[in-house]
């Protein structure tokens, strides 16, 4: 009856007070760097006790070692010291007291292979009982873990020790430099038989782990710990529930080198070799960054995923904090770039809700509590941005852990609730809540002023002012010199923006004081070295290999005064540099100077005071005598080797390498994470993804790279470079507006439901990562992911009567509720692309809220906005039901049709894609039909970048005709940079609620790029939507020359203009063909507009639609359902 006493004596202490933290019990093996481990772990304040090695306590005595170990996790004691030297036992027996265990962690490693009379099924299980927390600490590059034994047997035979951690060791180290230096030889073979064995190694442990532990354990990565051993160990301590954070220092000495050149005498040889006879451990042999292997690599050549058995925690929310003009908005789409990190904006913003600290306090408890696809709920009413913000995660995929974030300024909602938040709540709950804090600084204060005033007069110049340049036109138009205060006015203003940096310098401390982890980064810093960027967003997620997973895209946001000559943008920087003379600011008369690494501080605080104040253009000096400001960056860093003149750490010992040391906070990791290569991980769904089909079972396909890297692009909200290459005339910076975009999912049709089937219509969405979403009549209308997470789906069948072309056919749908209403067209289509070889995709989405507003100033000056609407105010307006009087509510908005730009960008990047056809969702084609072998035409003949139809009459001459007049419902795009451009532009050119208007004026755009018109936005300067509607030929030629786009005009001045080009070298009055057995028209009044279904439980109402030829003047149509769907082939064809 003993082991249940032991149990309750560590369970009761757990359920006093405040929880306590769990003890560790780490696996582990030899040439693990376990040693290093357990020396960090001891010299951490957060541990009280670990025990490196504990089956040394009794070596050979398997029930002392059973008891040692059952006392050191389930009955730990602060009374006398546990498994001390010389192996007494009097401490098994000792009263067992906890109080030196408060909040810190207690534990040992063990290697199993010395305890084999420690059963797996007998003993394990009843030590690895709950409040006992299993962790195996691994080292994933199987081939640096074999070299390194290898080395071993070197340093045991040079020192007569395999460890470098007494001063005895490491003397003889020393002294041995040139022997242990010394490259050894070994062969690709027997390397790839040890690596392997090691897999297998592994792979049992981690079964036999997880087994008797009862559940997936926690896996602590060697590699890790050696890219930032302060994040990995902050994730072992997260896990175990101890607070507070550190610097990690450890005194062991690493003997092997990280690149495999210097120690392998044949590297060259053994590469070439391995790369012959088993080229999958090739990339372990040639890393050099530390890379994290999570899938093992086993004998007889197979592989086994260490996720299977880890156990995934969720990832901490973080608060940005920082101010104004800091280059916030950079830093938060830098951050974000990987899809387990998702940054808002500010949530804190005085927006018509009038915040006080318990609704703050609510809104940022919500927050931190927030999950994907989790509640989301907020105990009390909070702002509106929050609830919008839940509302989103809400909808997302639950089956993915990412880290959320904000950002707060220091103003927000106000100073006073600002700092009260500081004072009253903020940091109990960050700290309860595992919340982390990233505090921007920008130290370049006279750019800053800058920067802030520039922005100050864009807002009074520009009625639609925009924070931030998203295109170097709009960096260059915003970065006209400003205008500064000089003289005290000036030194006023500096010493304002010095003083915000002490502030946040005391609430850094502050909240590092009270156990919240905290991270300050400078924005000078964080331009100079771009690869901080990947140990800040390694920080966030824990160090998970997600946070390098991501392909580098253009920037979406350009530097408005980027220019290294930063004083020609102020236009008075003679007076200015007079005021600046003599004071401690005066290092900002060094062009050249640009503060790193808390150098602004170290400078404006060392600045020496002048013995005369002399006075220049009636300067005030302030501070020039005074107590000298608090520095963000102190001197006492914890571990700070040697410090210069001017104070800055040089060195670091770090883990156990010795790096250069640039510390942003003393609460900050020190290091500056090396640059490591994007992680190619294997696929998400472990290698293979089913393409689903309706008409028969799922098949399979290879999931390459560049569907990985497809789908990654696209999940990466808040970024425009998911367009892909739009050239010097695309802008496509509206991307950064939409969120995450689901890409590479599939659809299958469970049912077809119209016909004898009560149960109704039902497909299933299958995502790239292995989530299933199934819509049906009954869960359609309550579906809301789409709102703010779009998909593109692609139909794959099992069967094809033709080979899969390089072109698509795109359709888009608001809503699964949408796509039901026109399932019988839908599937008429599916069915015509199959036979025609398009590869079909599905959109299903809204546009962003943001962007379902104009955004150019053309349009905001246009014809249809100033005269139809007096002035075009904010779109919430008219979604709220209140636009100002003269509005049109619908007219106001763009339309949900503007969702086909977007779809089809995401289509044509698609790999393998070439060129896609649009047709609305409602057209369709009479079966039986023969697939017209020129269907493609516009895409197999390579003459257009972009296609429509314009107006047509048979048996006229149509040289005349004006090609820009044409409907948005059809058209054809490709894969080319002016076919992205044409599509990132009509989007950009929104305007109104009709997407022809903005469709007009994008075509004549291009044309004028081609140099075939003379146009200047004349369609929206000179024309309302009806009035360029009904614009005739002859009118345009006599009043509006530069609208005349015709054959003569293209012949004459760009005959190859790329645009509905049918005729190569020379114009052709031709039409392009753009899938045209593909038809639409409007059902006329006296036909139904509308079936209904009778189902068992509703009834689903679905469109008709005429079923007519190709230029067909007249409406074909049905008024029965049966004879509907007939038509349609869909009977006919569904097993076919």
């Amino acid at each position: 009856m003993r082991r249940p006493a032991v149990a309750v004596a560590w369970a009761a202490h757990l359920s006093m007070g405040q929880q306590q933290p769990s003890p560790v019990v780490v696996f582990k093996k030899a040439r693990t760097g376990s040693t290093w481990l357990a020396d960090m772990l001891e010299k951490d304040d957060r541990v009280a006790f670990f025990r490196h090695e504990a089956q040394g306590c009794f070596s050979d005595d398997a029930d002392r070692t059973r008891k040692a170990f059952e006392v050191m996790v389930r009955r730990p004691t602060c009374s006398t010291q546990m498994c001390p030297n010389g192996q007494k036992d009097a401490w098994l027996t000792a009263p067992t007291t906890t109080d030196c265990f408060d909040d810190k962690l207690v534990g040992f490693d063990v290697n199993p292979s010395h305890t084999p009379f420690l059963s797996w099924e007998r003993d394990w299980p009843q030590l690895l009982k709950a409040p006992v927390k299993t962790v195996v600490y691994m080292r994933t590059n199987l081939i640096k873990h074999a070299i390194s034994s290898i080395h071993a047997d070197v340093l045991v035979e040079a020192c007569d020790t395999h460890k470098v951690l007494s001063q005895k060791a490491k003397d003889c180290v020393e002294s041995n430099t040139e022997v242990l230096s010394k490259k050894i030889s070994v062969d690709a073979l027997s390397l790839s038989k040890s690596a392997r064995k090691l897999g297998k190694y592994w792979y049992d442990l981690l079964r036999n782990t997880t087994t008797a532990s009862g559940g997936k354990v926690f896996v602590l990565y060697y590699e890790a710990l050696q890219r930032d051993a302060s994040t990995e160990l902050g994730r072992l301590f997260d896990y175990v529930g101890v607070s507070g954070s550190s610097v990690p220092e450890s005194s062991s000495v690493k003997i092997t080198p990280d690149d495999l050149r210097e120690t392998l005498a044949d590297f060259e040889h053994v590469r070439k070799d391995l790369s012959n006879l088993d080229p999958a451990l090739l990339p372990q042999l040639e890393d050099t960054s530390f890379k994290v292997f999570r899938t093992l690599r086993l004998p007889e050549n197979k592989t086994q995923s260490i996720e299977r058995y880890e156990v995934q925690l969720k990832k901490a929310n973080f608060i940005v904090i920082t101010t104004q003009r800091s280059g916030s908005g950079w830093l938060l789409n830098e951050l974000q770039k990987p899809s387990c990190i998702e940054c808002g904006r500010e949530l804190f913003d005085r927006s018509g809700f009038l915040w006080s600290s318990d609704t703050m306090k609510a809104a940022v408890d919500g927050f931190l509590r927030m999950t994907p696809g989790g509640q989301n709920a907020f105990d009390i009413e909070v702002g509106d941005k929050f609830n919008f913000v839940a509302k989103k995660w809400r909808a997302q995929r639950s089956d993915k852990s990412r880290s959320y974030g904000f950002k707060w300024m220091l103003n927000q909602p106000s100073s006073d609730l600002f700092y009260e938040a500081f004072e009253d709540w903020l940091l109990p709950l960050l700290k309860e809540r595992r919340g982390k804090l990233v505090f921007l600084v920008r130290q370049h204060l006279l750019r800053l002023m800058v920067s802030k005033e520039a922005n100050q007069i864009d807002s009074e110049r520009f009625e639609q002012h925009v924070a931030h340049a998203f295109s170097q036109n709009d960096a260059q138009q915003h970065a006209a010199p400003v205008e500064l205060p000089v003289g005290h006015k000036l030194l006023r203003h500096l010493d304002l923006e010095l003083s915000k940096i002490a502030h946040m310098e005391k609430l850094a401390k502050l909240a590092s004081d009270a156990g919240v982890r905290v991270r300050t980064v400078s924005y000078e810093d964080l331009d100079a070295d771009h690869a901080q960027f990947g140990g800040l967003r390694s920080w966030l997620v824990d160090g998970d290999a997600c946070a390098a997973s991501f392909s580098e895209r253009p920037d979406t946001i350009f530097k408005i005064h980027g220019d290294a000559h930063w004083q020609k943008y102020i236009s008075n920087w003679n007076e200015v540099s007079k005021s600046l003379v003599g004071t401690r600011y005066a290092v900002y008369l060094d062009e050249a100077y640009v503060p790193r690494g808390g150098d602004a501080w170290e400078k404006l605080r060392d600045a020496p005071a002048p013995k005369r104040v002399k006075k220049v253009h009636d300067t005030y000096q302030p501070h020039t005598h005074a107590e000298k400001p608090a520095r963000l960056y102190p001197r006492d860093v914890p571990g700070c080797v040697t410090a210069g003149k001017d104070h800055h750490c040089r060195m670091k010992t770090y883990g156990n390498r010795t790096v250069p040391l640039f510390t942003s906070s003393p609460t900050s990791s020190p290091v500056v994470a090396p640059v490591v290569a994007p992680r190619h991980q294997t696929s998400w769904l472990g290698g293979w993804l089913r393409w689903l089909g309706w008409r028969d079972t799922a098949v399979s396909a290879p999931r390459d790279a560049a569907v990985d890297a497809y789908v990654r692009s696209w999940a990466a909200g808040g970024t425009s470079r998911r367009c892909g290459d739009v050239g010097a005339h695309g802008d496509c910076s509206w991307m950064s507006g939409f969120g995450p975009i689901d890409v590479a999912c599939t659809i299958h049709v469970d049912r077809v439901g119209l016909l004898d089937d009560e149960r109704g219509p039902a497909l299933t969405l299958k995502f790239h990562d292995g989530e299933e979403l199934s819509i049906s009549t009954e869960n359609a209308h309550n579906i809301d992911r789409f709102i703010t997470r779009p998909a593109l789906c692609e139909y794959v069948p099992k069967h094809r009567p033709v080979q899969a072309t390089d072109v698509g056919l795109v359709m888009v749908s608001n809503s699964p509720s949408y796509l039901l209403r026109l399932w019988p067209p839908f599937l008429n289509k599916l069915l015509y692309a199959t036979d025609a070889g398009l590869r079909t995709f599905l959109w299903l989405g809204e546009l962003p809220e943001g962007l379902e507003k104009p955004s150019s100033q053309a349009c905001f000056e246009s014809m249809q906005v100033t005269q139809h609407h007096r002035r075009l105010r904010s779109f919430y307006d008219s979604r709220l039901g209140v636009a100002p009087r003269g509005f049109d509510k619908m007219d106001e908005m763009a339309s949900n049709h503007y969702v086909k730009m977007p779809a089809v960008l995401a289509a044509l990047a698609a790999p393998s894609i070439e060129g896609v056809y649009y047709v609305d969702l409602d057209a369709v084609t009479r079966y039986p039909w023969t697939v017209d072998p020129l269907f493609a035409s516009e895409h197999t003949n390579r003459y257009s970048d972009v296609s429509f139809k314009y107006g047509f009459k048979e048996g006229a001459d149509n040289s005349g005709t004006l090609r820009w007049k044409v409907h948005g419902s059809r058209f054809y795009a490709r894969n080319s940079i002016k076919g992205r451009a044409f599509f990132a532009n009509w989007f950009s050119n929104r305007c109104t609620f009709k997407d022809q208007y903005s469709l007009w004026h994008t075509i004549l755009d291009f044309a004028a790029s081609e140099g075939c018109v003379d146009y200047a936005g004349e369609i929206y300067s000179k024309f309302r939507y009806s009035d360029a509607k009904h614009l005739k030929q002859d009118k345009a030629r006599k009043e509006f020359p530069m609208l005349v786009l015709d054959c003569a005009r293209i012949d004459e001045h760009c005959p190859r203009f790329p645009f509905a080009n049918v005729g190569g070298d020379s114009c052709d009055v031709n039409l392009p063909r753009l899938v045209d057995q593909v038809f639409h028209h409007t059902i006329p009044q006296e036909g139904h507009g509308t079936f209904e279904v009778p189902l068992s439980s509703s009834t689903l109402i679905v469109e008709n639609a005429c079923i007519s030829t190709v230029n067909a003047t007249r409406c074909e149509h049905t008024d029965d359902l049966r004879a509907y769907v007939e038509r349609l082939g869909i009977p006919a064809q569904w097993n076919s």
